[in-house]
């Protein structure tokens, strides 16, 4: 164990506390050096259908290929336990080099990878999504699509936006934030998100497929009078025990705090949506512009999965820092033709109709077989104040690899 990791206990629970100097934020190379492969075989499939976002099949692809072992995907992998090891506890001694070493591997292609798979985990996703795309153009919904495709006639391929002359207005659903793409002049407006179209665009855009049910409040981009969102994010209480034990160490009241629970844009948004609608959403968190109870906002949580190559550009830009890790582990419903699907614990229960406890007995049922790094918690505090809002400078607290 590396020198710099102690053990602590909290509301009776044993984490890990990490000097923050310590911590380098690692990829999966197990999984997202596979990503131009799928993304590669997803285009290609797409070339016909003009299918809304590719990114949705390639990330779901991803999430699939935890389902296998790593010899399945990679040819001439060896050293296989200690890999497994280092990716499962990466702030431990040597394990940065051996994250490094496979990584170069695979670039220097000692390690190659299993196209036929790839190809096959790809197709599989591709038509799932095909199928879901074609269940919303059959629906009451198939407004949304038609609007989005319209709206992305309006951004060119180098779009960014700006922030001069922005203006706050009060709205139906609280203040409003006007800002203009900086070569076009198109405005975008900035405003909440009604819970519906929200949970909509949870179910079918976001990667996960699943709305959080305790969702409170929810924001989007629009470009220009549009009715649906180009980028969208939203907000829930803190869910698991953890990651309120993470906040509370980190400086954050988990009851007076939210979690940034999803998030999303199409694939033509201008590059810096995200990180300007995040910094909208926290000003009218921390200003409660948006009917919430009348607490003052403490802070946001997130959690992000490095192991699909997230790298959390877009969050430390607005003032997260990683506050925690928690060990990541997908679980798979196996369809009828031996194929994984990524869903939630509780939906497979639901969807096989035997309780959670009983899962593992049931060979439909599956978790990960590739070794997964930790799930990184970020945060941010805000100060009650006004709308200065500050990274976190305290350890980073480690839930221990089981």
């Amino acid at each position: 164990m590396d020198e710099t990791v102690q053990h602590i206990e909290y509301n009776t629970r044993e984490y890990l506390q990490l000097d923050r100097s310590g911590f380098v934020w690692e990829k999966n190379p197990l999984i997202f050096m596979a990503r131009d492969a799928i993304a590669s075989c997803v285009h290609d499939s797409n070339k016909e259908t003009g299918m809304f976002n590719e990114l949705d099949v390639v990330l779901q692809s991803m999430l699939s290929l935890a389902y296998y072992k790593p010899i399945d995907v990679w040819a001439n992998l060896g050293h296989q336990q200690d890999y497994a090891h280092a990716l499962k506890a990466p702030y431990a001694d040597g394990s940065h080099e051996l994250i490094s070493g496979l990584t170069v591997s695979i670039q220097s292609e000692d390690i190659i990878l299993n196209q036929d798979l790839i190809k096959s985990v790809a197709d599989m996703n591709y038509a799932r999504a095909i199928k879901r795309q074609s269940t919303i153009e059959a629906s009451e919904s198939a407004d949304i699509i038609g609007a989005l495709s319209l709206d992305k006639r309006l951004f060119s391929s180098d779009a960014a936006l700006t922030r001069k002359n922005r203006e706050f207005m009060s709205g139906e659903r609280g203040r409003v934030m006007f800002v203009r793409e900086k070569h076009s002049a198109t405005p975008v407006v900035m405003k909440t998100v009604d819970l519906e179209t929200s949970r909509f665009y949870a179910e079918n855009f976001h990667y996960l497929h699943k709305a959080r049910e305790d969702e409170a409040v929810a924001f989007g981009a629009y470009a220009d009078d549009s009715p649906y969102p180009f980028a969208w994010v939203s907000y829930s209480p803190i869910g698991s025990s953890s990651e309120r034990d993470i906040a509370s160490l980190s400086g954050v009241n988990p009851e007076t705090a939210f979690e940034m629970t999803r998030a999303w844009n199409t694939s033509w948004s201008p590059k810096n949506t995200m990180s300007l609608l995040f910094s909208y959403a926290h000003r009218m968190l921390q200003q409660n512009k948006v009917g919430l109870e009348q607490v003052k906002v403490s802070g946001v949580v997130t959690a992000i999965n490095p192991n699909m190559g997230f790298s959390g550009m877009a969050f430390s830009g607005v003032d997260f820092a990683v506050t925690g890790l928690k060990p990541t582990n997908h679980k798979f419903l196996i369809d009828e033709h031996g194929r994984p699907q990524y869903m939630l614990r509780r939906d497979i229960s639901a969807s096989l109709g035997i309780p959670e406890e009983s899962l593992n007995l049931s060979d439909r049922y599956s978790e990960s077989n590739m070794p997964l790094l930790p799930t990184n918690v970020m945060a941010v505090i805000f100060d009650g104040k006004g709308n200065v809002r500050t990274k976190p400078q305290t350890p980073i607290y480690i839930v221990p690899p089981q």
